[in-house]
């Protein structure tokens, strides 16, 4: 039961699955363990009993002395942070201690198994058999019910669940396509081993079929790690079947160990993995390219330094099992707006949680019990593929983390367990085996209860109470709970540290306070840095609080509340130029949200200084253009024809200056000379599709439509993009209604629409047609452009064409009744 609950409960990573499977694996082991005299504890069944007893050593609460001994980040933490606000009483050495009561929960669920699969198999083959098969079957059927998903058409879950972040690349209950692989790893080298035991064709072809879908889905997972890992394990396993049957063969070759036919299937098996594998590859290669070829896994291993830096800053006894996710926030990376829940590598994840010292051991000791089964087994093709099973999912979760959940490690340790039952010259050691069973029982299920705090939820309900609460002390009040239990969270901290500078009594020094805490442990956090901002400006640090601003807006994921908040409150270029970093992204957001507020002038003087400032000439340019735009539209034209030839100097000649100048000369009403300045440009940089554009818009400036049709159709050989076509189909429809050719101009603006639907297209489609007296298309055209046009803009767009048609109709009849005069205003 276990062995198909595990990965069916959505790989078990929900906090509710091993609730569900704990009290099975209890009851499996005692039923197993009945009747038996003793426990059977093999070297690996202490592992597991070792990080049991760990766990729960983590959550015993230390005086502070001693604390500091064994944990400075833990009694570092407890002094800065808990203690100011009354907090004093003795720490753990996690910090997160409903994550470490999580991962006792889950410890002792993998005993458990573990244990029960040792004894279950120690009296009886056929349970050995029974346990392998189905984690065999079970392998193969996840590979089924992606098939089936993707011949659905499904696109959640059996048609039922969603996974809150995005559809998997294979639709199976493991959400994390990572995972699944490294299932398929086991169940894959279970199923061709059993195919080789087996003596019966019909079975064995069973079996075969299981294998080529374990292939065909760790292909599909598109898992690069995964697929090396299986693909790993499968050459492992056919070249030591392979090397056996030749030892036999020279030990004796008068007498094979067991039937020819079976002795001759490695080699034939071999053939045919590699048949399957390199067909379902070349089938899926298009995928397997791209996903191999694609630079993304570095974002992965970017994640492995600061976790290296967080172990040795926990080196001693860990930051506390299951804490990694909230502890790692202090070692920041630069992927703005992502959480590490692991660092994807199980040697770092040990030794961030355990310590160095602790986590090594762990390491050596599972490699040890490793080679110590592979040395008292692999009698049979069964067991040397879980052993060598085991060995590659263990390398696999050195770019992964599916041993994290027991969807992968249950049966995992099941089938571990399973090859070590029958061994009697194994070293064990025989403890009373109810006293153990209850201790994994009754603490088990203490840790997945009070494991099953909702920190996400409760967060949450923090905000919202936040939004709601008077003051800045109720909201203090509020998180207490929060502070006591997740100290090392740093959203709850960032939150107090806002209602103290947000709600009256204003309190810039408690917000300072807590917005300290938050960037001790998280210094990227972005809204700490502004209220951080916030309390500054009310102390009258003028510098500091533009720093602040700045961070804020560098590790924000848009940065637009706190370059809004800045620029309202910068008094000048200088000013404005700190609210942001000195980087031509940076400057070029901070003009385009000084020239939506209407404040072209410091957007002109924020482009002059920029450019004599920028480090990076590669954004110079489109921060001329804007500086540009900003002074001519306040009719400072000398200004902007200034800083042109600033940029002109810094730079060389560039097709976006001859674009910003000849917008100074079209500002000016010399759309001529523009067109030719654009036509000399145009000549020098035939590449440039800006420029021909340019060079349109300029000549139907200037009243000159045909000109401007012919710098059309050389802009239109310049590029094959859509948008860029139906912008040049809008220029063409402008050049046909300044002909006087409106039902051209009509069915040019509607092409346009169908290229790249706009609702400007189909605004200029409505105001020829009110023109052409056609009022129903006309507000059809509206209407068209109203569905994809913000709600805001709707009704003044409403109320604009009703006049037009006011207009074109009493336009309409005054000409159909010259004679009369018209009584219109």
């Amino acid at each position: 039961m276990l062995v198909v609950l595990c990965p069916l409960l959505l790989g078990s990573v929900p906090t509710w699955a091993p609730m569900v499977e704990l009290p099975l694996a209890v009851t499996a082991l005692a039923l197993a363990v009945a009747g038996h005299r003793g426990l059977k504890v093999t070297l690996f069944g202490a592992l597991l009993l070792g990080l049991f007893a760990v766990c729960l050593a983590q959550l015993v609460p230390l005086p502070p002395a001693l604390l500091g001994v064994l944990s400075p980040p833990a009694e570092g933490l407890r002094e800065f942070a808990l203690v100011p606000i009354g907090l004093t009483g003795w720490r753990p050495v996690t910090l997160d201690v409903a994550s470490t009561w999580r991962e006792v929960g889950k410890a002792s669920l993998l005993a458990a198994a573990f244990f029960a699969a040792v004894h279950a198999s120690a009296g009886s083959r056929r349970a050995r058999g029974f346990l392998l098969a189905t984690i065999a079957a079970v392998g193969a059927g996840l590979v089924v019910i992606a098939m089936g998903h993707a011949a659905l058409g499904l696109e959640s879950l059996f048609g039922v669940y969603t996974f809150s972040f995005g559809a998997p690349r294979l639709f199976t209950p493991f959400g994390n396509p990572n995972h699944l692989a490294s299932f398929l790893i086991l169940s894959g080298t279970l199923a061709v081993a059993l195919a080789i035991e087996t003596r019966s064709v019909r079975v064995r072809g069973v079996w075969l079929a299981a294998y080529a879908l374990c292939c065909v889905g760790v292909l599909l997972s598109l898992s690069r790690a995964g697929i090396v890992a299986y693909s790993g394990a499968q050459a492992v396993l056919f070249a030591a079947l392979l090397l056996r049957r030749r030892a036999e063969r020279s030990t004796d070759p008068q007498r094979p160990s067991r039937p020819r036919s079976v002795l001759g299937l490695p080699a034939g098996l071999a053939l045919l993995a590699v048949l399957v594998l390199v067909g379902a590859a070349l089938f899926f290669s298009d995928q397997l390219v791209a996903r191999f070829t694609d630079t993304s896994y570095g974002l992965k291993l970017d994640v492995w330094p600061p976790a290296w830096a967080a172990a040795l800053e926990h080196w001693r006894t860990g930051m506390g099992r299951g804490s990694f996710e909230l502890a790692f926030t202090r070692f920041p990376l630069e992927h703005l707006g992502k959480t590490f829940t692991h660092p994807e590598n199980l040697v770092l994840q040990l030794a961030c949680e355990l310590g160095l010292p602790l986590g090594l051991l762990v390491l050596a000791v599972g490699a040890w019990a490793l080679v110590q089964v592979a040395r008292a087994t692999a009698r049979t093709p069964l067991e040397l593929a879980v052993v060598i099973a085991v060995g590659f999912v263990a390398l696999h979760n050195l770019f992964d983390f599916n041993l994290e959940f027991p969807g992968v490690a249950v049966p995992l340790a099941i089938a571990f367990g399973v090859v070590q039952g029958p061994l009697e010259g194994l070293r064990s050691w025989r403890p009373p085996q109810w006293p153990v069973a209850a201790a994994l029982a009754a603490l088990g299920t203490l840790g997945l209860v009070k494991g099953a705090d909702p920190l996400r939820q409760r967060e949450a309900q923090l905000v919202s109470l936040a939004a709601a609460a008077p003051t800045g002390p109720a909201v203090q009040a509020a998180a207490m709970s929060l502070f006591e239990a997740h100290p090392a969270d740093y959203l709850p901290w960032q939150v107090v540290a806002a209602a103290y500078v947000e709600k009256p009594p204003v309190d810039p020094q408690q917000a300072l306070a807590f917005a300290n805490r938050a960037l001790y442990l998280a210094p990227d956090d972005a809204g700490a840095h502004q209220a951080a901002a916030r309390a500054l400006r009310r102390l009258g640090n003028r510098g500091q609080a533009l720093l602040e601003y700045r961070l804020a807006y560098t590790y924000s994921f848009n940065g637009g509340s706190a370059l809004q908040e800045c620029t309202a409150w910068a008094r000048s270029s200088d000013d404005l130029l700190q609210c942001v970093p000195m980087k031509g992204y940076a400057v070029l957001h901070l003009l385009d949200a000084l020239l939506a507020t209407r404040r072209a002038a410091d957007a002109g003087a924020v482009a002059v200084r920029a450019l004599g400032e920028l480090p990076d000439q590669k954004e110079l340019p489109e921060v001329a253009s804007r500086g540009v735009a900003a002074l001519t539209s306040l009719g400072r034209f000398d200004d902007a024809r200034a800083v042109v030839e600033a940029a002109e100097q810094a730079l060389g000649p560039r097709p976006e200056l001859a674009l910003a100048r000849a917008t100074v000369l079209s500002a000016r009403g010399q759309a001529a000379e523009a067109a030719v300045l654009l036509d000399r440009a145009n000549q020098q940089w035939p590449e440039s599709f800006e420029v021909a554009v340019a060079v349109a818009e300029t000549w139907l400036q200037a009243r000159r439509p045909d000109t401007a049709r012919g710098a059309i159709v050389r802009a239109n050989a310049l590029t094959t993009d859509a948008s860029h076509r139906s912008q040049l189909r809008a220029l063409e429809a402008r050049c046909d209604f300044d002909s006087g050719l409106k039902e051209r101009a009509v069915e040019g603006f509607r092409g346009a629409s169908r290229l790249s639907p706009q609702p400007g297209y189909h605004y200029s489609a409505a105001s020829v047609l009110m023109q052409l007296a056609r009022y129903d298309d006309a507000w059809a055209e509206v209407r068209a452009g109203q569905r994809l046009d913000g709600a805001g803009n709707a009704a003044a767009v409403e109320t604009s064409f009703k006049l037009l048609e006011e207009v074109s109709r009493r336009e309409l009849d005054r000409q159909l009744r010259p004679g009369e005069p018209d009584a219109g205003p």
